[in-house]
């Protein structure tokens, strides 16, 4: 079945973890046509939710295509007012006796050099990271994002399920874990396993916590894998957001977010992925950045808790914001 050429400038494209192919798909024509259904959703849950057909396009020939992103309308926070907001949710942390955690974010924005190639950018992010998640996507209602993500939100094949916790963050290379960071993991750590267990997953192994590498930072690791019958999206409804993304009590923390955040997250910290018959995956929208007419908008954040440092918060950001940052001045024509 041909593909619907009025959607042709749309598109989704992924490098799952521990693949070598890359996968590009397009709208299908007709429901029946599709190979799968894309689920592309926002920190607040809303988003596109398409079938989807395999295509054999070439990554150059998508970024050829005529498409132009929004603009992008928010600001960037200077290092000391993000040091200063630290500083107040810190405090409402030790002095809330509900308030345990908040993932407080940020961005980076610069602009867009006129010979930037996204293809290129995507495929440096392939070849850095194998055992990441890899996506890029252009659609309507979407706009144009692309990011690197090291962190599974579900994993269901059959009647197997496989997901993680992952939280705590220090540099690759330094640093020992501390309480700080070993309380922000076991908080994920308990949430999920509570999910599962209210969804009737029976839990077979949990593995971790241990240290995950990814790219200039490592993380504390938790995986968890379950045997069950259940719909993925209804566990996907009760696993997003986790308090690796969101914080913890969830409506605490989301207010907080909402009050101090001077952006829209949108699709940061949303969730991604593929759902097929036989096999699900999805995957938290991390490590991303998204494309305008003139401008590149990098997405950072870090879990706050009554341990946490300032100073060290934003650190934490500028390595995570490294990651993708990276490989952005590979992506240029020359």
């Amino acid at each position: 079945m041909a593909l619907d050429r009025r959607n042709n400038r749309f598109f989704f494209a992924c490098r799952l973890p521990g693949e070598s192919e890359v996968q590009v798909f397009r709208p299908a024509a007709k429901a029946e046509d599709a190979d799968a259904q894309l689920v592309y959703h926002s920190f607040k849950k809303w988003g596109i939710d398409v079938p989807v057909q395999r295509s054999e396009e070439s990554l150059a020939s998508l970024a050829q295509e005529e498409f132009v992103a929004p603009p992008f309308l928010g600001q960037a926070e200077y290092r000391s007012d993000y040091i200063n907001t630290i500083e107040r949710i810190v405090r409402q942390i030790q002095t809330d006796d509900t308030l345990e955690k908040v993932v407080l974010s940020r961005i980076h924005i610069e602009s867009r050099p006129e010979n930037y190639r996204p293809d290129l950018h995507f495929q440096a992010l392939t070849e850095a990271y194998p055992d990441q998640a890899v996506h890029w996507i252009r659609w309507k209602g979407v706009g144009e994002w692309m990011g690197s993500s090291p962190e599974l939100l579900l994993d269901i094949q059959g009647d197997r399920l496989k997901t993680m916790a992952l939280a705590g963050t220090l540099p690759a290379n330094r640093g020992e874990w501390s309480e700080k960071e070993r309380i922000e993991q076991e908080t994920v750590t308990q949430f999920i396993r509570k999910q599962l267990l209210d969804s009737d997953w029976v839990i077979e192994r949990e593995d971790g916590p241990s240290d995950r590498i990814a790219g200039p930072v490592r993380h504390l690791e938790t995986r968890f894998y379950a045997s069950g019958q259940s719909n993925p999206r209804d566990l996907l409804n009760r696993l997003h957001p986790t308090p690796a993304v969101l914080g913890w009590p969830r409506e605490q923390a989301l207010n907080c977010i909402q009050e101090n955040e001077p952006y829209s997250r949108a699709f940061y910290t949303g969730y991604w992925g593929l759902e097929q018959a036989d096999h699900s995956r999805f995957y938290v929208n991390l490590r991303c950045l998204s494309l305008h007419e003139q401008a590149v908008v990098f997405y950072m954040g870090g879990g706050l808790n009554a341990h946490s440092n300032p100073e060290r918060e934003w650190e934490e950001t500028e390595e995570k914001r490294s990651a993708v940052f990276a490989h952005f001045h590979e992506a240029k024509h020359q």
